[in-house]
């Protein structure tokens, strides 16, 4: 049988558990994080090479990032989150574009990894190493199932 959780509302924050009270402690727990930076809440903007918009901003679940590519208006919901620091939000940001510009341009991405971010550098380099080994056997005509296992 599935323990019951319960839900509660506290200014905006949202808390689980339990029980009501360790629910309200949780809420609480998050209004208290949220105010941990010391009010620096300034959204990062980065503008990356092909016109997207990367967008770093706070919540009360931890900061979370989102884009835009050129051809949006406006965000249509999407965004990954719930980041300690906004500097671990803006490298997961740069991360995630850097694999969209696979194959995409010159370099593959690594432009846009920061140049402190030196675990996401090498795995980038991991990332783009199977993606040209995948590429290679698919166009020998080994199956998908077939060159997935001899990446492994």
């Amino acid at each position: 049988m599935k323990a019951k959780t319960h839900r509660v509302a506290i200014y905006g924050a949202i808390g689980h558990g339990p029980t009501v009270k360790e629910a309200k402690a949780d809420a609480g727990a998050a209004i208290e994080r949220a105010f941990a930076d010391d009010g620096c809440y300034i959204p990062v903007l980065i503008r990356f090479p092909r016109g997207e918009v990367g967008v770093v901003y706070r919540t009360l679940e931890g900061w979370e990032y989102g884009y835009l590519t050129p051809e949006q208006e406006r965000s249509s919901g999407y965004c990954v989150g719930g980041y300690a620091r906004k500097r671990d939000a803006e490298m997961h940001l740069r991360r995630h574009m850097a694999q969209a510009y696979l194959f995409q341009a010159p370099d593959n991405g690594r432009g846009v990894i920061a140049s402190w971010d030196h675990e996401g550098r090498a795995a980038h380099e991991r990332y783009i190493a199977w993606q040209e080994g995948y590429k290679a056997l698919r166009a020998r005509g080994v199956s998908d199932a077939e060159a997935r296992r001899q990446l492994a």
